[in-house]
């Protein structure tokens, strides 16, 4: 696990730049956040360094679901639609940033009817 701290940090970084600029976690806390989830997974038979990566990438994926499905929890307003007012013309030059759990629900459908496309979608968006 030590030797892959560093990777998993930067994987955490693009993982988190996906998201919104009101996401509070950063790559360091999500990092520590999948290893207190590892342990449920001591039983995972690792086919590779890959298959690791691609797991830990899923894992980071819930885990910032979760973190922004209790953010949007009714005593914080749930239901609220966020509407984000920006001045001048669109900047294409920014990096696009998605909320997490449109992202999610968007994946979750695509699966039902393309599971192994969706899987693809997930590792590249999660795990790239």
């Amino acid at each position: 696990m030590t030797a892959l701290y560093t990777e998993l940090r930067k994987l955490a970084t693009r993982v988190l730049r996906r998201e919104s600029d009101r996401q509070t976690l950063r790559p360091t806390a999500l990092v520590h956040e999948l290893y207190s989830r590892l342990p449920a997974l001591q039983n995972t038979d690792w086919q590779s360094r890959g298959h690791f990566l691609n797991v830990s990438a899923a894992v980071m994926r819930n885990l910032l679901v979760d973190l922004a499905r209790r953010k949007r929890a009714a005593k914080r307003g749930s239901g609220q639609e966020l509407v984000i007012l920006e001045e001048g013309p669109p900047n294409e030059d920014r990096n696009l940033q998605l909320d997490v759990l449109l992202v999610n629900e968007l994946l979750n459908r695509f699966e039902a009817d393309y599971p192994r496309q969706a899987k693809v979608v997930e590792l590249r968006f999660f795990g790239d």
